[in-house]
């Protein structure tokens, strides 16, 4: 079976709406982790979303709060606790 060549791709971004180059480098990152699809944001808005992701976890972490799955096809549960402790 023959390989098939990879070339530099000019893709637009979903976030800024700017053109953005997906490089033969970076097709062959995405190939060897197994990831099919394209990016869909340039680097900037990928790492703007990123930051944003982090900064929500954060977030939950200082309310105490976090996710947990509860094993059943319906889904997560969120469950809550309080930080002051009463001694």
């Amino acid at each position: 079976m023959e390989e098939e060549r990879l070339k530099d791709k000019i893709l637009i971004c979903v976030d800024c709406n700017e053109e953005f180059v997906f490089t033969v480098a970076a097709q062959e990152y995405f190939l060897e982790r197994g990831i099919s699809e394209e990016p869909k944001r340039c680097k900037s808005c990928y790492m703007q979303l990123k930051k944003g992701k982090r900064q929500q976890q954060k977030e939950n972490r200082k309310k105490g709060s976090y996710r947990k799955n509860n094993g059943n096809a319906n889904g997560n549960y969120r469950y809550s606790y309080n930080r002051d402790y009463k001694k």
